[in-house]
C-alpha cells in the first residue's frame, strides 16, 4: 500500500524536481555563520528576530556540509522524507484503523496532495517534513507503549516530542495529542481515577519539556515580537476566514485563493473556464461528503476526538499569522486523513467504493494543478538560477573576495537579497569567505568587489 501511494506521490511532484537554490534554502548556514560557527550557539540564537528552532537548525545544517551544493540531491531528499512520513502514517493508521479499505483511503488522501510538490521543490520545506515525522514518530511509540508498557517506547516517545517542541512554537501541541489518545482509548470510566494517577505521572515529563522549551525561549530570545507584519500572533476574523478557506480547498487540490501560494485550478481550470463558482461548489460538496461520513461514525466520537484535536490544534497557529502557503496544512491534513480513515473503519461497501471515487478526482485534480501552477517560490528559483548559474561557473575556479549585485529600488533590494543574498553563492562556489551583497546605489559598491547589474 504504501509502496503504491509512494509512486502516486512521486508522479504528482514530478515537477518540483527541476527548480533551483535560492537563498532561503541556506537560512540555517547563514544564522550557523553569523555566529561563528558555534554549533549550539547558532541553534539556540533568536532566527530573524522572530523565531527560535533549535531542532530544525540541528536538523537541517549538516546537510550543507555532506551533500553535493546540487539542488536536484536536495529534491531527492526532501522526496525520501516524504515517503517516509507516508510509511509513518501508514503505520500509524494501523492502530487506529482496523478496515484495509479505509486505511487505503485515508494514505490515498494524504498521498495525492498537491502540497507535496511545494516540500520537495521549495528546499527549505524540508523542515515540515522533519516536524511531521516526529509528530508521527511520537504518536506511533505512544500507542506502543500504551499497548504493551515497554519503557524504551516511552523513551522513543519522550525524546520525539523534544524534538518537535523545540522545532517552533507549535511544536509543543503533539504533547496533546498525546493525552488525547490516553483520554480516548485507556481511560475507563470504572478505573478513572486510579488511570488519572498513573497517567499524571507518565506525563509530567512531557509537562517539564513543555515549560523548559518556553522559558528557554523566553530567556535567549526575549518575547515573540508584536511587530513583524506577517508572523506577530493576531487575531483577525477575514484572515481567519482566508486561512480557513485555503485550507478547505487544499483538502480536495482546490485552489481559492492566491494561486501563487495555493496552486491554480485544476479540474475547473480545464473544463470549467477557472470558473471560481464552480471550484468552490466542488470544494463546498467534498466538505459536505467529509462531514457526512463523520456522522455516519458518531457512535465512536471519543475516538474521533483524537484527529479533530489534531486538525484544530494545528490550524490554530495559521489563523493568527498573515502568511499563507499550502505546506502549511500538512499536519492539519494528516488530522484530515486519520479522522476519515477512522470514520470510514465500518463503513458500507457503497461509501468505500465512493470514497475511492474521490481520491481518484483528488488525484487528477492535484495532477493539473501541478502541471499547472507556478508559485511564487518557482518564480523565485528561476530568477536566481538565471543570475547565480553564470556567475558560479564563471569563476569557480578563482573565486572573487566580494561580489556586489546592484538593483534600483529598496523593493527590488529586498527581493534579489531574499533570492541570492547570504551564503549561496559562497557555498555552491566552495568559498566560504566570498563576501556577497545587494546594494540600491553605486556609492555603496565595495572597491574590491565584483559587480554585476541586476534585471528588475
Amino acid at each position: 500500500m504504501s509502496g503504491s501511494a509512494s509512486g502516486v506521490l512521486l508522479v504528482l511532484s514530478w515537477p518540483a524536481f527541476k527548480y533551483f537554490f535560492f537563498s532561503e534554502a541556506f537560512t540555517y548556514l547563514r544564522i550557523y555563520n553569523a555566529n561563528d560557527r558555534h554549533l549550539f550557539r547558532a541553534a539556540f540564537s533568536r532566527l530573524d528576530g522572530m523565531f527560535f528552532r533549535p531542532s530544525f537548525f540541528l536538523a537541517d545544517i549538516w546537510w550543507h556540509f555532506v551533500l553535493p551544493p546540487d539542488p536536484m540531491i536536495y529534491h531527492i531528499r526532501n522526496a525520501i522524507f516524504c515517503v517516509v512520513n507516508l510509511v509513518l502514517f501508514h503505520r500509524v493508521l494501523l492502530r487506529f484503523v482496523q478496515s484495509r479499505q479505509a486505511r487505503i483511503i485515508a494514505v490515498g488522501l494524504f498521498a495525492v496532495s498537491k502540497m507535496h510538490m511545494t516540500i520537495i521543490g521549495y528546499i527549505v520545506v524540508y523542515e515540515a517534513s522533519v516536524l511531521l515525522m516526529t509528530i508521527l514518530l511520537a504518536v506511533l511509540f505512544w500507542f506502543r507503549y500504551i499497548e504493551n508498557k515497554r519503557t524504551m517506547d516511552y523513551v522513543l516517545t519522550l525524546l520525539f516530542c523534544t524534538f518537535s517542541v523545540f522545532s517552533k512554537d507549535n511544536g509543543l501541541f503533539v504533547i496533546v495529542i498525546l493525552v488525547t489518545i490516553v483520554a480516548a482509548i485507556d481511560l475507563k470510566r470504572d478505573e478513572l481515577k486510579k488511570a488519572m494517577s498513573y497517567w499524571s505521572l507518565r506525563l509530567a515529563p512531557f509537562a517539564i519539556v513543555s515549560g523548559s522549551y518556553l522559558v528557554l525561549r523566553y530567556i535567549l530570545t526575549g518575547p515573540i515580537n508584536p511587530d513583524n507584519a506577517i508572523y506577530s500572533p493576531r487575531f483577525s476574523i477575514p484572515v481567519i476566514l482566508w486561512q480557513a478557506k485555503g485550507f478547505l480547498a487544499t483538502v480536495g487540490n482546490f485552489s481559492l485563493s492566491n494561486p501563487g501560494f495555493m496552486g491554480e485550478r485544476g479540474l475547473t481550470g480545464v473544463l470549467a473556464d477557472n470558473s471560481k463558482v464552480v471550484e468552490f461548489a466542488l470544494c463546498g460538496a467534498l466538505w459536505l461528503f467529509i462531514l457526512y461520513v463523520c456522522w455516519q461514525a458518531r457512535q465512536r466520537w471519543r475516538l474521533l476526538l483524537v484527529p479533530l484535536v489534531w486538525i484544530g490544534l494545528y490550524l490554530f497557529p495559521i489563523f493568527l499569522i498573515r502568511n499563507h502557503q499550502v505546506y502549511y496544512h500538512q499536519e492539519p491534513l494528516v488530522g484530515v486523513a486519520l479522522l476519515i480513515g477512522m470514520s470510514l473503519d465500518r463503513a458500507k461497501r457503497s461509501l468505500i467504493i465512493s470514497w475511492n471515487i474521490v481520491i481518484v478526482l483528488i488525484a487528477v485534480n492535484g495532477f493539473i494543478s501541478n502541471q499547472r501552477s507556478y508559485y511564487y517560490w518557482q518564480g523565485t528559483a528561476d530568477r536566481a538560477e538565471a543570475v547565480v548559474k553564470p556567475i558560479v561557473a564563471a569563476h569557480a575556479s578563482n573565486p572573487p573576495r566580494a561580489i556586489v549585485f546592484v538593483t534600483t529600488t529598496p523593493e527590488m533590494r529586498d527581493f534579489w537579497l531574499f533570492a541570492i543574498g547570504g551564503p549561496l553563492i559562497p557555498h555552491l562556489l566552495g568559498s566560504p569567505g566570498t563576501a556577497v551583497d545587494v546594494v540600491d546605489s553605486t556609492s555603496q559598491i565595495r572597491s574590491d568587489a565584483q559587480v554585476y547589474y541586476l534585471p528588475q
